[in-house]
């Protein structure tokens, strides 16, 4: 899409955008967030939010239920999704998400960890999250991008619903802000359902009170450089899933599985020579 120049002077230097993606990494850069469409059709949105509801009653059924998850801060959120269905993985190798990660992270990325999320309405008891980065407890910067979250939308996320707030370019600080700067200065997203809202894992944000009458879903993936460990190993939930893709497998973490011994160690030695 074409813009109308803008009126400057005394500027030498600019950045230029070959495509889209180029736009989206710039917005990135500088502000810590875009929105990325993905152009998934309603009938897979809904699909994937039947998907959602299903297993967060499976995995409540499974650790105890509802009330016992709430009590250790768990509830409403499904761990590792892909792990349970093989549509989650489907989210997070959208072709346009995976070459939005591959210029902002390198060639060389994996899936850290990946959530569903409801944010049910405040009146069941919900709380407004707190404000955090996704590689939480660092008060640090880097240069380039360590990890990138992307957060698909399954519904629009709105003010009312209690879309994920922003602070913008805090993804360039060490520090988090004064209350008054944070209160200022935090953008409350607006993004339509299908798309991703894409984060600098840096950049501290936070989930909004849900103020209507329905439950807000997302799925949420963490790509990051491979020195970082993954949430929940997924090797060893996967075993012998996506044999036969050897990209699949390196972005599911296989290739930095940690050995667990010795033999195992010198055992994936000789497989690299081989």
């Amino acid at each position: 899409m074409s813009v109308e120049p803008i009126k400057r002077y005394g500027v030498r230097e600019q950045s230029s955008s070959a495509d889209e993606l180029d736009v989206k990494l710039q917005e990135l850069d500088l502000s810590g967030y875009t929105v990325l469409d993905s152009g998934l059709s309603e009938a897979v949105l809904s699909d994937l939010r039947e998907r959602l509801e299903y297993l967060l009653s499976e995995q409540e059924a499974r650790f105890g239920g509802h009330e016992a998850l709430k009590r250790i801060g768990e509830a409403d959120t499904l761990r590792a999704p892909l792990i349970w269905d093989e549509a989650f993985l489907n989210v997070a190798v959208h072709p346009r998400l995976i070459e939005l990660c591959r210029r902002a992270l390198g060639e060389y990325f994996i899936i850290n960890q990946q959530n569903g999320i409801r944010n049910p309405p405040v009146r069941t008891g919900h709380r407004q999250a707190s404000y955090h980065r996704d590689l939480p407890y660092q008060h640090f910067v880097s240069s380039r991008p360590l990890a990138i979250n992307a957060l698909l939308c399954l519904d629009p996320f709105t003010p009312q619903n209690g879309s994920t707030r922003v602070l913008p370019g805090s993804h360039k600080i060490e520090y988090f802000p004064d209350d008054r700067v944070v209160r200022s200065l935090e953008v409350a997203t607006n993004v339509p359902a299908g798309a991703y809202l894409i984060l600098n894992s840096m950049v501290f944000h936070c989930a909004g009170g849900n103020t209507t009458e329905t439950p807000r879903r997302g799925v949420n993936t963490l790509f990051t450089v491979p020195i970082i460990k993954q949430q929940i190993a997924l090797p060893p939930n996967l075993r012998e899933r996506h044999d036969n893709d050897p990209w699949v497998r390196r972005l599911l973490g296989f290739e930095v599985d940690p050995p667990r011994s010795l033999e195992a160690w010198f055992e994936s030695r000789k497989a690299r020579k081989a």
